[in-house]
């Protein structure tokens, strides 16, 4: 099971910093893994079954 928390101050600036474009492609994002929290591909091709997960979103990849 997972839980939603709170992205810390970094990621915050970060996420702040975005265009308004990019906003609308994270809030999807967001949902989607929200809803299916696999849905991404594996960070390393290597380990195909990691929890570690990437997702690119938006037009330009971001």
């Amino acid at each position: 099971m997972y839980s939603i928390v709170e992205p810390d101050p970094v990621a915050q600036e970060q996420i702040a910093a975005l265009p308004d474009d990019a906003l609308r492609y994270l809030a999807g994002l967001l949902d989607l893994i929200e809803l299916e929290p696999w849905a991404g591909g594996p960070q390393s091709p290597s380990k195909p079954d990691g929890n570690m997960r990437v997702m690119p979103f938006g037009s330009a990849g971001w």
